[in-house]
């Protein structure tokens, strides 16, 4: 320790009246603790140890009478005044006249410059050149009239009063607080102060030089962990990160992978916090007239404790199926989708509708409130109505608790300053606040603590490590005048002060510090900041190499190799072991089949009355694609849960041209064979049959339906059109046998019978032709006939073919066709392939066939070659286990 810190503690200690003064609250407090090991007694009062802004509030105190405007006050005022300037405008270029009314944005930057006021306006004289500073002239005014008129000060504007007499004071290096120089001329002249800046001359300490940022932090840590063992406390240790807000994932990821228990100290927002997230989706379905994806967000954030959960997700899925994916206007009128999705498609589930109805009446009684108060009432409402506070974390009951006293703040300031928010201007200033207000969670464990850069100079530790020491990385600004220029400052004498050189030589002042910067961060190249190159001590990390040698995954890599056990667990083993506890010791479930009891139950989902398996192409392919992913499809009827809809989903989309085809179709039909004389006349019934599908669909699937569909409409008519076009030449002659006809083929060896339903058959002179609609993919060439090795990789059109010919039909012709990119590929038919050529791929079908009856007889989900598993796009992943079955030993 610093003997200019500590011997100045020790010293004074015995003496109550004396109390000391550090930068930061942080600083403060970890010299409080330090302070218990120098005293002469076990225990001291702690409040003898400030920071910087708690000793300013302690003067301010003792000026005359008078309330302090402070954070809450200065907000509500800029709002104010920006609504002031909205209906009568006052500012010429501070805010762009388009944005006048739409002001909520600027507030915090007005309320950040109200301090700075009185120093702008005192250099600026009577007639100020500049517009910007002649609007900051008169948010001045203004500002010092409202003061005036609810008998307020602004403490940074007040002559900064002497100490109470009989009261001592050890301010330690005091250069590094913004206002300094504002309070030094009477805190210098005061008895009761004594002032220890830094020493005049501190040796520069080297500073480490890494790759790039990961390479840094993986040094640290393990250097920190070096420490942990050699028997240093956690709290002796303390880790300084610049932009800790940015970085902070990638700190955790290298304590855990070091196996140091560390804790970031910097904190969050509360916006971002659990409470925050529910505000923002509050505001985003008020905002967005409770859209399908912001009631989504709503409902189905996992940190809400929602009082009806299934409820919750049912309204969602509800808003899935009926695509209640926004508002829209019928006849002028705007319409909500749900409510008309209700209407037109009925109630699922008894009191649904009745939850929605609560749940937007809640969301605008928050985002809508004209006041404070009744923000707060409207809020505590909300909660009590719909979550399950008993159900939150403890660290997030206090957020919420948090965020309720930053309210309740905001109303006792409007209520006790007749300041008012502006209309529909209480939710988003509220919002506001909690993206300024920090909280830290408390934790009881040990842990070596992680801060950002300035709040932890001067902190009480024995080895502090201070990394990216870049020449950004460390630099301190202390901003003179916000919103003004450079140009503007120089024109007021009021130039930035840069501070970063006292924050350096504070740190090196202070125990040992260990400094480091990485050549490449996440912003791209770092220099050294300038002191450490002056002084040429910026170099590599001397033990680094050693350090690596000591990194656990790099120990466990060696005990794979041979190399000895590792001497200890890595922390994610450790998690993975406490986890599994509860497990640990109890009956083996494994298994690398289906019991016969449970093999039953799944077959029941695809067996007939008779005890015959029913198997369609698609059950085939998928069974031999990933017989796991079909378990879980088919045999456990397992269902994803889908939160979001597109604007025209595929799968609707298809149903629906399948649909308009088998009317159009079916009218033809009934006119005879295919004439292609008669095109104009086909042509003619198309808009009809597209546009006759929609009834139906729109009770089925919602009223949002309507306008998406009638967008559709006239890109699938054209593609309608553009199909009888081609078949006037490939088809003429041939008359529509069947559309949408199901058909089975018995195999009496396999105890299975094929299935399958086909789009349309067609037939001329005894010969049957195959058309099968696809919405735009259709297979490739070289997946409708067999590989090398007898593999074929799209079964469905032989299983119609066998299907047709189990029918007594002969079939010469079978195509697939895309609508959308309005193309066929032929499978059999002249110039393709003949039935005999054909063959393999029944073969090839049929092979495949016998092999699903089998597996799913005996109860065979896992036994399949991992070179032929394709698992890019499946919807299992998050919960395949495929692997730990089969490859676990």
């Amino acid at each position: 320790m610093p003997d200019f810190l500590e011997s100045a503690v020790a010293e004074s200690l015995p003496d109550p009246s004396v109390s000391f003064v550090f930068p930061s609250e942080v600083a403060a407090d970890s010299w409080a603790r330090r302070a218990l090991s120098l005293a002469p007694e076990p225990a001291l009062f702690t409040d003898r140890f400030l920071g910087w802004d708690t000793f300013k509030a302690r003067l301010l105190s003792r000026r005359a009478p008078g309330r302090a405007a402070n954070d809450t006050t200065r907000l509500l005022w800029a709002a104010s005044a920006l609504d002031a300037n909205a209906r009568s405008p006052f500012l010429e270029t501070l805010l762009r006249p388009e944005y006048r009314s739409e002001f909520s944005g600027y507030v915090p930057f007005v309320a950040a410059v109200l301090p700075t006021l009185r120093r702008i306006a005192d250099r600026a004289g009577a007639r100020p050149e500049s517009g910007k500073i002649r609007d900051l002239l008169a948010l001045d005014a203004r500002y010092r009239s409202f003061l005036s008129e609810r008998g307020l000060y602004e403490p940074s504007w007040e002559p900064p009063p002497s100490p109470e007499p009989g009261s001592r004071w050890i301010l330690f290096c005091p250069e590094l607080a913004r206002d300094w120089e504002e309070y030094r001329p009477t805190l210098a002249a005061s008895d009761g102060v004594r002032i220890l800046g830094l020493p005049e001359s501190s040796d520069c300490p080297p500073l480490a030089e890494f790759p790039n940022l990961h390479e840094e932090l993986r040094w640290i840590f393990l250097s920190v962990a070096k420490d942990l063992d050699s028997g240093m406390r956690p709290e002796e240790i303390a880790v300084t990160v610049p932009d800790l807000d940015e970085t902070a994932p990638w700190v955790e990821k290298a304590a855990d992978l070091a196996g140091v228990p560390a804790e970031i100290r910097s904190g969050l927002p509360l916006a971002r916090h659990p409470v925050g997230r529910f505000l923002s989706s509050v505001s985003s379905c008020a905002e967005r007239d409770f859209d399908l994806e912001s009631v989504s967000a709503l409902l189905l954030d996992r940190f809400l404790p929602w009082k009806e959960p299934d409820r919750a997700r049912s309204l969602v899925r509800f808003g899935i199926r009926r695509h209640a994916y926004a508002p829209y206007a019928v006849d002028g009128r705007t319409r909500d989708p749900w409510l008309e999705s209700f209407r037109v498609c009925g109630v699922p589930e008894p009191g649904l509708d009745s939850f929605y109805r609560r749940l937007k009446a809640g969301v605008r009684q928050v985002a809508r409130a004209a006041d404070f108060r009744s923000l707060a009432q409207a809020f505590v409402a909300f909660r009590r109505e719909f979550l399950d506070e008993t159900r939150l974390s403890e660290e997030d009951a206090r957020s919420f608790q948090r965020a309720m006293d930053e309210l309740s703040a905001l109303g006792r300031t409007e209520a006790d300053q007749d300041l008012g928010a502006p209309e529909d201007t209480a939710f988003p200033l509220f919002r506001t606040v909690l993206e300024d207000r920090r909280y830290v969670p408390q934790s009881s464990a040990p842990a070596v603590p992680v801060y950002s850069y300035r709040v932890s100079a001067l902190l009480a530790v024995r080895r502090h490590y201070v990394a990216g020491a870049s020449q950004e990385g460390i630099r301190v600004r202390f901003v003179s005048a916000p919103g003004l220029g450079d140009e503007e400052k120089a024109a007021l004498d009021l130039p930035d002060l840069d501070a970063s050189h006292a924050y350096a030589r504070a740190y090196a002042s202070v125990g040992q510090p260990v400094f480091s910067f990485p050549k490449e961060g996440f912003r791209g190249w770092n220099l050294p900041y300038p002191w450490f190159s002056r002084e040429g001590r910026v170099g590599p990390a001397p033990d680094y190499a050693s350090l690596r040698e000591s990194d656990p995954w790099v120990r466990e890599t060696r005990a794979y190799d041979g190399d000895g056990f590792p001497p200890a667990l890595l922390s994610a083993q450790s998690r993975a072991f406490r986890s599994a506890l509860r497990s640990l010791g109890g009956p083996e479930v494994r298994q690398e089949r289906a019991s016969a009891a449970a093999a039953e139950q799944i077959l029941d989902r695809v067996r007939r009355a008779d005890g015959r398996l029913r198997l369609s192409a698609t059950q085939v392919s998928e069974l031999l694609s990933c017989p796991f992913a079909w378990l879980l499809a088919r045999g456990l009827g397992l269902k994803q849960e889908v939160s979001g809809v597109g604007f025209f989903d595929a799968l609707l989309a298809g149903e629906m041209i399948h649909e308009a085809l088998r009317l159009l179709y079916r009218r033809i039909a009934e006119s005879g064979p295919y004439d292609d004389r008669r095109l104009d006349e086909y042509r003619a019934w198309v808009r009809p049959s597209v546009e006759g599908i929609l009834p139906r669909f729109e009770a089925e699937h919602g009223p949002f339906l309507r306008p998406m569909f009638e967008a559709y409409v006239p890109k699938l008519a054209d593609r309608i059109e553009r199909l009888l076009e081609e078949e006037a030449e490939t088809f003429r002659g041939w008359e529509v046998e069947s559309l949408e006809g199901e058909l089975e083929k018995d195999y009496t060896d396999l105890e299975a019978v094929l299935v399958g339903r086909l789009d349309r058959l067609a037939r001329r002179d005894g010969q049957t032709a195959i058309i099968d609609y696809k919405k735009r993919s259709i297979p490739k060439k070289e997946d409708v006939v067999p590989d090398p090795e007898g593999n074929l990789a799209d079964l469905q059109m032989a299983a119609y073919v066998l299907l047709c010919e189990a029918a007594g039909r002969t079939v010469s012709r079978a195509r697939y066709w895309s609508v959308e990119d309005v193309k066929p590929l032929d499978v059999l038919g002249p110039g393709v392939a003949t039935r005999e050529d054909y063959q393999p791929a029944l073969d090839a079908f049929e092979r495949g066939l016998k092999e699903t009856a089998e597996k799913l007889r005996a109860g065979d989900y896992l036994s399949f070659p991992p070179e032929n598993r394709s698992c890019g796009n499946c919807p299992w992943t998050s919960i395949c286990r495929t692997g730990y079955a089969t490859e676990g030993s």
